[in-house]
């Protein structure tokens, strides 16, 4: 009888067991039949959290910006020498302003002085120098290219000197505020100093 009670009490803890493993292995009912997915589970304070990073880092670059890019155009010229505009490119291309993002150039009827020191003094007519964030009156300008970097033409003389028209115009994206128009880049103050003589062969002066 002990044997049959036993017997019976295995079998019924079998079967307890043998019934949890079975509602373990269920399949879990989902009413929703959209996958889940990282993206799917993104709480509210997280995407908010994004947005307001994203504005106040726009917010940020604003600050110094005016009012407003808008893109003009400006006639563009070219040298008449072609060899003179290589012996200037290549100065440029060895020299302090080798990474301005513009430059211009002007040319003096008139030869000026440049005092190296108390003793020596040398002669330059031609000025090449980095362009700032402020040019004022830049639609009454000029320019012509140097191999891939834009020039401004500062004057007549420098146009009648050195350049002839193409009948082309470049364009020049700029920021436009109240009084002044700005360019897109850091501008870091450098020149060159040249002696062009009658025959166009340039000295490097400083």
């Amino acid at each position: 009888m002990k044997k049959i009670i036993l017997i019976s009490l295995i079998a019924g803890i079998m079967g307890m067991i043998v019934a949890c493993n079975n509602n373990n292995n269920t399949p879990i009912e989902v009413v929703d039949d959209t996958p889940i997915t990282i993206d799917s589970i993104a709480t509210n304070d997280i995407d908010t959290t994004i947005i307001n990073n994203t504005e106040a880092e726009a917010d940020k670059k604003d600050l110094d910006k005016p009012s407003y890019v808008t893109e003009i155009e400006i006639p563009l010229y070219k040298f008449k020498n072609e060899e003179l505009h290589n012996q200037i490119k290549d100065i440029i291309d060895t020299s302090s302003i080798k990474n301005a993002h513009a430059i211009s150039i002007e040319y003096f009827p008139q030869k000026k002085e440049w005092n190296i020191s108390d003793s020596v003094t040398k002669f330059y007519n031609l000025r090449i120098e980095t362009v700032g964030l402020e040019v004022e009156n830049v639609i009454e300008k000029k320019c012509c290219m140097i191999g891939n970097k834009f020039c401004y033409i500062n004057s007549n003389a420098t146009i009648k000197r050195l350049f002839t028209k193409t009948g082309k115009t470049q364009k020049r994206k700029v920021y436009t505020g109240d009084y002044w128009m700005y360019f897109d880049y850091i501008f870091v103050e450098d020149w060159l100093l040249l002696y062009l003589d009658d025959n166009d062969s340039i000295t490097y002066i400083y």
